[in-house]
């Protein structure tokens, strides 16, 4: 819930810039050839791990507020005025999808439709409830992800490999960047 007034943001879709999205495209595929499995999960515990002790730093009468945050790399605008709810939302989504994705691949078939990060976005009204929702579905993510790889050992798909669809879901350094972010401005305006 938003206790000011909405800022004027690119709307969701609207994409990184071209450099960085460039180079975010060169150190995924840099990251995915210099990776294990193991390496994957281990960097998604830790990055679960990162955000669960963020959100304990967070008074939990401040998680549902939006805050507007200054523009980061690799970040699009829309994504800068979310409350830590929404950030939670956000990354249940992606994993939802993730792993949606691949059950399709692993039955042969083809996703249907194009991703788009403005797909992706959170639900500005989501409550504390979404909590349980992403530690559940974290706990079930690498095992899911196991079951899938190891029915799938050479899979082919589109893009990218079982090994890199588990290292996209663990890339969560922007979202504990962004938490972090929030949390201090939530103490700062409190304070």
């Amino acid at each position: 819930m938003s206790t000011e007034t909405e800022p004027n943001l690119a709307p969701p879709g609207a994409g990184l810039p071209a450099p960085e999205l460039f180079i975010a495209k060169k150190l995924f595929a840099l990251k995915c050839r210099s990776g294990s499995r193991e390496n994957f999960i281990e960097g998604f515990e830790d990055e679960r791990a990162k955000i669960k002790a963020l959100l304990n730093t967070c008074p939990k009468e401040q998680r549902g507020e939006q805050v507007l945050i200054s523009r980061l790399r690799g970040l699009e605008d829309s994504s800068r005025h979310w409350s830590v709810w929404m950030t939670l939302d956000h990354l249940h989504i992606v994993n939802e999808d993730i792993l949606s994705i691949m059950s399709e691949l692993s039955h042969g078939r083809t996703p249907e439709g194009e991703v788009s990060t403005a797909d992706l976005k959170p639900d500005p009204d989501v409550t504390e409830s979404i909590v349980d929702e992403f530690e559940e579905g974290c706990a079930d993510f690498p095992g899911q992800v196991a079951i899938w790889m190891s029915s799938n050992p050479k899979p082919s798909i589109h893009i990218l490999g079982s090994d890199r669809w588990m290292h996209f879901a663990g890339l969560r350094s922007p979202a504990c960047t962004w938490a972090s972010i929030v949390n201090r401005s939530l103490r700062s305006s409190a304070g």
